[in-house]
């Protein structure tokens, strides 16, 4: 924009961005109301997601109540095969405390949940996780993880918009 200083371009750009943010945020909505499964709805999730925190794979674990534990029922991206093994004690792990919890935890090393599957930590490429329980009438009904392979990638901007999403799905 000729003319317009650093300030005002910054101000195009936070409402460029904020216009991304909403429309996104309505299609993970509208593609919800749409879809039927959990492969689906996780799908639908997860393409919009990427565009507002970049991630090198997502996760969702379901807390199963009877059995204590919280199941990986979708992966994708980056040890995403490795993701889908996991099974964790509730309260333990980085899964397992969220679901206690009910708080999002950001930058924190998933490395504790891989050991349960037997990967080392020499052998664990992703770095930093960013997840958030997903609740539905006051309860715990499981966590949406994103993981990145550098540590400590996920912003403040990156956590509001996974609370939103999550809080959405």
């Amino acid at each position: 924009h000729p003319g317009v200083s650093d300030s005002g371009a910054s101000v195009f750009d936070e409402i460029a961005l904020a216009h991304k943010e909403i429309y996104a945020l309505y299609e993970v909505a509208q593609g919800l109301g749409n879809s039927l499964g959990v492969a689906d709805s996780m799908g639908v999730i997860t393409e919009k997601l990427r565009e507002l925190v970049p991630f090198a794979s997502c996760a969702l674990f379901l807390h199963d109540t009877i059995g204590g534990v919280a199941r990986c029922r979708y992966a994708i991206g980056t040890g995403a095969k490795q993701l889908r093994q996991m099974e964790l004690r509730v309260g333990s792990g980085l899964i397992g405390r969220v679901i206690v919890t009910r708080e999002c935890r950001v930058n924190e090393d998933p490395g504790d949940d891989f050991l349960s599957i037997g990967v080392p930590a020499d052998g664990q490429v992703l770095k930093s996780a960013l997840v958030c329980p997903l609740i539905v009438a006051e309860r715990v009904i499981g966590a949406l993880a994103m993981y990145h392979t550098e540590p400590e990638f996920f912003t403040e901007d990156h956590h509001r918009l996974a609370m939103r999403v999550s809080a959405q799905a």
